[in-house]
């Protein structure tokens, strides 16, 4: 709770989350970059992303 980085990369995901609301008839050309930049240049294991949604979703928001 007292990381500053994760608080803003917190931000960072839930703002990217809006961005798929706000775009839900093209979301996969919206994340196309985001996508190849988390694969190929920050070689992101992509389970990490059901274990983070999950966690997003199954847990209640602890956001000010």
């Amino acid at each position: 709770m007292g990381n500053s980085k994760v608080a803003a990369h917190g931000r960072t995901v839930l703002g990217g989350l809006e961005r798929a609301i706000k775009n839900m008839d093209n979301i996969k050309a919206t994340y196309a970059a985001l996508s190849v930049m988390h694969s190929e240049k920050l070689h992101v294991d992509p389970d990490n992303f059901r274990v983070g949604f999950f966690c997003l979703i199954a847990s209640p928001c602890a956001l000010p």
